[in-house]
């Protein structure tokens, strides 16, 4: 039987960057990959930090990829022989207060 499940929907942001609106789209993936395998803007929400290899738990890192470069991302991912897959775990308001934190060091003002 063929796998007929549609992936997580992929969630657009917004930021506004010198006056002008930037929309980025992003899809939030599950990797067990480390921090060195990511490129193009891929953002860390979560980090187990923990390996495997260490003897603790499978690591488990909550990714936000931009949507265009998840094949790449993904490929790099799993040439390191690391999983990968996306993910719906968290609401679009969590992931947007997430990224703004992520680039700005500053929490989602209120009503945004």
């Amino acid at each position: 039987m063929a796998n007929t499940a549609q992936p997580a929907a992929a969630t657009t942001l917004t930021l506004a960057f010198h006056g002008a609106d930037i929309a980025i789209t992003y899809v939030l993936g599950v990797t067990s990959a480390p921090p060195a395998f990511d490129a193009f803007g891929t953002l860390t929400l979560y980090d187990s930090g923990s390996d495997s290899w260490q003897g603790g738990p499978k690591r488990e890192r909550y990714v936000l990829i931009q949507q265009q470069h998840e094949s790449w991302q993904e490929g790099r991912y799993r040439s390191g022989l690391f999983s990968y897959e996306r993910s719906d775990a968290l609401p679009a308001a969590d992931i947007a207060a997430r990224l703004y934190k992520a680039m700005t060091g500053a929490f989602l003002p209120e009503g945004r």
